[in-house]
């Protein structure tokens, strides 16, 4: 996986569309207990025609990633047309898929198509934990025989290890299979609301006992550590140089927030991204607008989002009380002069 971090810098200080996600589609082969998608009984999916489009206005406008997502993408039958299509627009282009429908027929047009990673999720190597999780019986064992496909033909693999109360002892053996797969890996107890506002999602977070125990080295494991906050220190970089289309068209500032500033049916992507007061005000939060934040005696060592505050308690400007604790955990364990910070940013998973 290559590194951005500079083109990102410049992108977000000159307030630049450089990254989009793109939602291909809302349905799925999985029912991922924590998953955001708030009914199945619909499904949307953007039309060949209006993704080319959507590529060409991008070219125009900049961008330079695209990471795919779904619904599970794979689900599609045009989609390997769609990656070829942004390859050969020289879009660097990374995908998130279960993997679970991948085969090495497909994985051979992948590695042929240069794509820049897959992301995939894995709650444990037990069968039995994963699938009580994804709801789809033999989930696990069909992801791990295609991870092996995607190793042997040296395409770069990414696993994300979302930590719940259902799998919350599992994080170590994840940890201990990627690195002997030379498999980059994520790890997060951070989970959110569904986009309709429906909570049921958090009732799987790992409680604040368990989270004393292992907070430190998860968040070493990510290589995780503190930031400074001053009052000119943008709240959200991110969405100063990115952009999520949903699969009925909306577009939103980022993926946690699930607030349409316009649909690409009505508005091209551009007009979006210029005209967008509420974009823009999203854009220029600064951490001297976050009353309740600013001042507060944690914020060093907080991963604060706001769009799951803005999901998850109404207000874009208030405080995440789940990353609050996460906060108040890591000041007391340094603050006891155990360890020192590297200094790197802390960072939730999208």
């Amino acid at each position: 996986m290559k590194s951005t971090s500079n083109l990102y810098e410049f992108a977000s200080k000159n307030k630049t569309l450089t990254a989009i996600t793109i939602e291909l589609n809302t349905n799925c082969n999985w029912r991922c207990k924590h998953c955001y998608i708030d009914d199945y009984s619909y499904e949307y999916e953007l039309s060949f025609n209006v993704i080319k489009r959507l590529f060409i206005e991008m070219r125009k406008m900049g961008v330079v990633d695209l990471l795919f997502t779904g619904g599970e993408m794979f689900l599609r039958k045009d989609i390997l047309e769609i990656i070829k299509l942004a390859r050969s627009m020289f879009f660097d282009v990374s995908l998130f898929t279960n993997a679970s429908l991948l085969n090495e027929s497909v994985i051979k047009s992948l590695k042929c198509l240069y794509i820049d990673h897959i992301s995939c999720t894995l709650f444990s190597l037990d069968d039995s934990i994963h699938d009580s999780i994804t709801g789809v019986n033999g989930s696990l064992q069909k992801t791990m025989e295609n991870l092996k496909l995607l190793k042997q033909y040296n395409i770069d693999v990414e696993v994300k290890h979302i930590i719940t109360n259902l799998n919350m002892h599992e994080h170590k053996r994840i940890v201990e299979y990627c690195t002997s797969m030379g498999f980059k890996y994520r790890l997060t107890p951070s989970i959110w609301s569904k986009k309709d506002g429906d909570h049921s999602p958090l009732n799987l977070k790992v409680d604040e006992t368990y989270l004393r125990k292992n907070l430190i080295e998860i968040d070493e494991l990510r290589s995780s550590s503190k930031i400074v906050k001053h009052e000119n220190l943008f709240v959200c970089n991110a969405t100063r140089y990115s952009l999520f289309i949903m699969a009925n068209g909306d577009v939103t500032p980022c993926t946690n927030l699930y607030k349409s500033i316009g649909n690409i049916s009505e508005n091209s992507l551009k007009d979006i991204w210029k005209s967008s007061e509420y974009l823009n005000k999203v854009q220029n939060l600064k951490w001297k607008n976050l009353h309740v934040c600013k001042n507060c005696e944690v914020s060093d060592f907080c991963m604060r989002c706001s769009g799951i505050a803005l999901l998850e308690h109404g207000d874009l400007l208030s405080c995440n009380r789940y990353e609050r604790i996460n906060a108040t955990i890591r000041k007391e364990y340094y603050s006891k002069g155990r360890r020192r910070h590297n200094g790197k940013i802390c960072s939730t998973i999208c």
